[in-house]
């Protein structure tokens, strides 16, 4: 029997329940790389498994193009009326003008077989599945015709690999934006207990409007029904180290989001095996990214690329993360507008805001027209936004500070005493006249206690909210939170922040330490 010594590296193996040591992987020249602007020129690494054999079939072989589909309702799959099967020209000649390659992906190079034709069948049908999804790539119709299968899917802008090669410094507010995509995508197969299991920059499309499509659904495994002997796992450089040990889960595919999350947000050339590989594997990240993430994103990424599989996040666990359930509840409320339509969206901020345009201490609403398609507002002319008001005024006295406080708690009394909640206070949505009055603006959000739905509510900026608006309460302490927040912002000259540590930190009554020297009275005000 083989001796592990104390110190050690080892893996536990759960399938066996044996230790396996673990390569050295202290040596100290060894770091990452990154990804230049420039397409890459390395090849691919090969498939960890070999593909089916080229073993040729020709029974099913057809010059008439048929069409295919496995959905229920009459006409999907229809192929379309431009083909006329007299004419020699196939129907992707007749139906279609440009040809040209732009991409590939885990069954990107194909022989013609009966058990190749299976397996595409197979994927046509998974994909139908998900093709009305928001988050997945929209398949139109499929065909068979010369003995080739046919797949036309909606034209995206590029896909996420040539988006990184094009955008080298990619914001993190769109890193964020990409991951709530992709959650909701996997959230979709994941409540139907089904993987995709090839999860990667290269599988996964980006439309002209910058939103995250998945794709690729050829290695998607139902967890429920399939003998997982098999379950195939995709790109080595993405897989989950569980997969290895033939541990198929959900798990796997939050790993490779993860690692893919890690990829996008810090141009990272991920390894295809070794010492890097396994360094990924146990949780060890590159220094870099540390310096390159805000500790928000870092620690979700980390979550989701946990060694172990059971202590990682599932979708919908990480859909309830603070920074992703804000901007998911912002998504649903733009949805929300365009269902109803923009134009009457703008129309009910009309209405509220005549609601208080003769109060003192909010904006005044002139008048309001339509034209040409386009609504107009006209309203009273202020000298600045508190916001450009704070950075003009570094050092702002103390006794203004009350005064401004004043004149907003009667503009929200205003709103309060009809039951009215505003839940966008912030320095850019306060006005300030020539006189120095402050006075509320923007009344796009507010809400009706008394009438309305709550699950319509949306709550504004997050640095401003409240903490209870993540669980969906929604009450005029939220204004009282928000209008508090802002004065020590003015105050205390204070960059807020919209996540991470010190934003918990604010919400639990814990105020930076230099408040109690510069504004004394106002922070114990606002405490």
């Amino acid at each position: 029997m083989d001796l592990i010594q104390e110190n050690q590296p080892v893996m536990f193996s759960e399938t066996n329940k044996s230790y396996l040591p673990l390569p050295d992987i202290s040596d100290a020249n060894l770091s990452h790389s990154f990804k230049s602007q420039k397409p890459s020129t390395k090849k691919k690494p090969p498939a960890l498994f070999t593909k089916r054999p080229p073993h040729v079939n020709r029974s099913n072989s057809s010059s008439t193009a048929i069409a295919i589909s496995f959905r229920c309702s009459p006409g999907n799959g229809q192929l379309s009326s431009m083909y006329q099967p007299t004419k020699r020209e196939s129907y992707f000649d007749q139906c279609f003008e440009k040809i040209c390659k732009i991409g590939e992906g885990s069954f990107g190079e194909y022989f013609r077989s009966e058990s190749y034709r299976e397996e595409r069948l197979l994927e046509v049908k998974r994909h139908e599945e998900f093709s009305s999804h928001d988050h997945c790539v929209t398949l139109y119709r499929a065909w068979e015709e010369n003995d080739r299968l046919y797949i036309q899917m909606e034209l995206c802008q590029s896909s996420l690999e040539s988006y990184v090669m094009e955008h080298s410094n990619i914001p993190e507010s769109t890193t964020w934006s990409f991951l709530l995509d992709l959650l909701l995508a996997l959230k979709g197969l994941h409540d139907r207990n089904l993987i995709h299991l090839d999860i990667k920059l290269d599988n996964i499309l980006v439309t002209e409007d910058g939103v995250c499509k998945l794709g690729d659904f050829g290695l998607v495994f139902d967890l429920n029904r399939e003998n997982k002997e098999s379950a195939m796992e995709g790109d080595s450089r993405y897989i989950a180290p569980e997969l290895l040990e033939g541990v198929f889960s959900k798990a796997a595919d939050i790993f490779s989001l993860g690692i893919t999350m890690l990829e996008l947000a810090c141009n990272l050339e991920l390894p295809s095996n070794g010492v890097l590989w396994q360094q990924l594997r146990i949780g060890i990240l590159p220094e870099e990214s540390k310096e390159m993430l805000s500790e928000d994103l870092y620690n979700v990424i980390r979550w989701m690329m946990n060694p172990d599989c059971e202590q990682r996040p599932s979708v919908n666990a990480l859909l309830q993360y603070p920074r992703i359930k804000i901007l998911l509840k912002r998504r649903k409320r733009w949805w929300s507008i365009t269902k109803m339509s923009y134009r009457e969206e703008r129309l009910l901020e009309v209405k509220r805001h005549e609601e208080f345009s003769s109060h003192d201490h909010c904006v005044t609403l002139y008048r309001a027209w339509e034209e040409n398609d386009r609504l107009y507002i006209q309203m009273e002319l202020c000298q600045s936004s508190l916001e450009s008001y704070v950075m003009e005024h570094s050092n702002i006295p103390e006794s203004t500070t009350w005064s401004f406080l004043l004149d907003l708690l009667l503009a929200l009394k205003g709103l309060h005493d009809r039951n009215l909640i505003h839940l966008d206070i912030k320095l850019d949505n306060i006005l300030v006249t020539e006189d120095g009055v402050c006075k509320l603006g923007d009344f796009g959000l507010v809400f009706d206690l008394s009438r309305e739905n709550k699950e319509s509510a949306m709550e504004g900026d997050s640095r401003y909210i409240a903490p209870e608006l993540l669980e969906g309460v929604f009450s005029k302490a939220a204004d009282i939170f928000s209008l508090g927040i802002t004065m020590l912002e003015l105050a205390c000259n204070l960059e807020l922040p919209s996540n991470g540590v010190l934003w918990q930190q604010l919400r639990i009554g814990i105020l930076p330490e230099e408040s109690k020297e510069s504004s004394p009275n106002v922070g114990i005000a606002i405490v």
